[in-house]
């Protein structure tokens, strides 16, 4: 594990997590729609930003798997994160990790410029 922690933000306000002088963005983006999704976006060669949209549930919304980011040290980096937060409080509650595999990701075939999207977890409500 490379870093795991948490932050609070707000509806509008990203958070950046900074590893060495690699930067994480995440912002939160509430579209008016019930559909949890995210999209990256990379904003230069050593940040990229993950929007959050529609991460709105107080027992939290999050990844079923590890996306994959990207390689650190030639390991690849891998995230998972789950967000808590409601409708009528524009607080967010962030929760990431991020993980980094032993095996450089060469040999388990993960080109290093590639992003994937994962599932994404949404509690039932009923």
């Amino acid at each position: 594990m490379l870093y795991s922690g948490f932050a609070h933000g707000r509806a509008g306000q990203p958070i950046d997590v900074t590893m060495n002088d690699l930067t994480f963005r995440f912002s939160f983006i509430d579209d008016g729609t019930r559909a949890a999704r995210f999209a990256t976006n990379v904003l230069s060669p050593k940040s990229v930003e993950l929007q959050l949209f529609n991460f709105v549930s107080p027992i939290g919304v999050g990844l079923v798997e590890p996306i994959h980011l990207g390689q650190i040290g030639g390991r690849s980096v891998h995230l998972m994160f789950t967000v808590y937060g409601n409708t009528e409080n524009p607080v967010k509650m962030l929760f990431c990790t991020f993980l980094q595999d032993i095996t450089p990701a060469k040999e388990v075939g993960v080109p290093a410029a590639e992003a994937s999207h994962g599932a994404v977890a949404v509690p039932s409500h009923g």
